[in-house]
């Protein structure tokens, strides 16, 4: 009798989505012409501006604009007087996207057709993750006109600068603790379809560290130290560059491979049972096909592995193994507009580290700390901008059982991924509140390319279209609120 009231429901709630389609597909345009670039800077404000603005017309009582000393965040509270409460995170910038290349302007939001599908929309965010929040936005607004209220109650906090390390997710997090402590879940809104319609539930998160290394003539006390000397004095002078080349040597072996941090050489066999199992699954579903088709970031590079690992071992550590990725170099001269010949007086690199989730961040960074001051390197400096343990959903949990119910009722193949290599902010539910956190998953597909970013507005065959995408997201809330009920 309770499957029959989902069904008469949902039915109800997609009459509404596709009466309305043109006027969701319209908002959802709109959010995604509006630029959120933090890496430049560009549009992070008026993006929340317009995010909150979209919020309120969706029906939520409660949206605050949360300042930070970088772009800001969006708070925003449902109370449906319901027993449940879920918390949502999302994000609103986006990266870069340079025109070339695109078959339309980046940041047009064009319905066009390709890939397979009818209707994609082209734009950066589309799929990472601007178009899924957008989509969610359909789904609460039709929870409102047409169940009355969201099925639970639901705690929005969304940040503008995922991309460059979430350096101000943490003191949002704090300022809004106590709401969030209430809720029983987290969950982000997706698109985890694939192209063949199978669906994708990532289970697991590395820790992450983003920062920057700095060497600098004031802070050694040698080599230039307000500005650049001319390269020709070179020969009586010391160079913060090579400093910091030198330091950053001391850090891995001479291919990068080996993190030279204690613990970082350890196996980095599976944590569980079931993720020793989920990963052979893995090998099973995808065996014939080569790995970099396979695992996220690789965007289908057909590129060598580190050492030559066979693809059992690179499965292994893409999931359980750590990582120090040196991922930019910052000195003197670096094209138009800086100078030539110069000894720098300052010299950075970024790097982001990924550490299995039983570790813990703050000890990777005293470790790294001790081993520069170790190698005699007290002088340069770790700048750190987001630093975030990893987590792991339990296998009973409540949102997952929700997710795997809506997959389940569709016969799709779900395709469970023990661990990513990616982490962020997300873990702070699990970790310091003990909310398990599910995220980007929902009916619907897109890629979030170098190039070309889509998002499936109407779908093929097995692979949902905007209208079944809201739809899955209010039959996940409806789902964990029945999950939760009898649990």
């Amino acid at each position: 009798m309770e499957l029959l009231g989902l069904r008469t429901d949902l039915d109800r709630v997609r009459d509404y989505l596709e009466t309305n389609q043109e006027r969701h597909l319209s908002r959802l345009r709109a959010l995604l012409r509006q630029p959120s670039v933090s890496v430049d800077g560009v549009g992070g404000e008026a993006c929340a501006q317009l995010f909150a603005e979209f919020l309120r017309d969706a029906g939520f009582p409660r949206v605050t604009i949360v300042p930070t000393p970088g772009p800001p965040g969006v708070w925003a509270a449902y109370d449906a007087g319901a027993p449940w409460t879920l918390a949502v995170y999302g994000m609103l910038d986006v990266r870069s996207a340079p025109a070339a290349g695109w078959r339309v302007s980046p940041f047009s939001a064009e319905v066009t057709t390709g890939h397979g599908f009818p209707k994609i929309l082209i734009a950066r965010g589309a799929r990472a993750a601007k178009g899924p929040l957008g989509v969610w936005l359909n789904a609460v607004e039709a929870c409102r006109r047409v169940l009355d209220k969201p099925p639970v109650n639901l705690l929005l906090l969304v940040e503008s600068d995922e991309i460059l390390g979430s350096p101000h997710y943490r003191s949002m997090f704090d300022a809004y603790r106590a709401d969030l402590s209430g809720a029983h879940a987290c969950w982000s809104p997706g698109a985890s379809q694939d192209a063949e319609g199978r669906a994708h539930l990532t289970l697991g998160y590395k820790g992450m560290i983003y920062a920057t290394l700095r060497s600098s003539g004031r802070a050694w006390g040698r080599g230039p130290r307000d500005g650049p000397a001319h390269g020709m004095v070179k020969s009586v002078l010391d160079n913060p560059a090579w400093r910091l080349v030198q330091a950053l040597a001391t850090l891995t072996d001479r291919n990068g491979e080996t993190v030279l941090l204690p613990g970082f050489a350890a196996d980095p066999g599976p944590t569980t049972r079931e993720e020793a199992a989920e990963m052979e699954a893995l090998l099973t579903i995808f065996s014939g096909v080569a790995w970099q088709k396979v695992l996220p970031g690789m965007v289908g590079a057909m590129v060598p592995p580190i050492a030559g690992l066979e693809e059992r071992d690179i499965f292994r550590r893409y999931f359980f193994g750590p990582s120090f990725n040196l991922n930019g170099l910052k000195s003197g001269y670096t094209g138009p507009g800086t100078l030539t010949f110069t000894v720098p007086h300052v010299a950075e690199s970024s790097f982001d580290i990924r550490i299995p989730r039983n570790w813990e961040t703050h000890t990777v960074i005293r470790a790294l700390r001790t081993r520069l001051d170790d190698g005699g390197f007290p002088d340069v400096e770790i700048e750190v901008h987001g630093a975030y343990d990893g987590s792991a959903v339990p296998r009973d949990a409540p949102i997952l059982k929700a997710a795997e119910a809506v997959f389940a009722a569709r016969g799709m193949e779900i395709v469970r991924w023990p661990m990513s290599g990616g982490g962020g902010p997300w873990s702070l539910f699990a970790r310091e509140l003990g909310i398990p956190v599910l995220r980007d998953v929902g009916l619907g597909h897109g890629q979030a390319l170098a190039r070309d970013e889509y998002l499936v507005i109407e779908g093929s065959g097995r692979v949902a279209g905007m209208v079944d995408m809201a739809l899955s997201y209010v039959e996940m809330m409806l789902r964990l609120a029945r999950v939760l009920r009898q649990a």
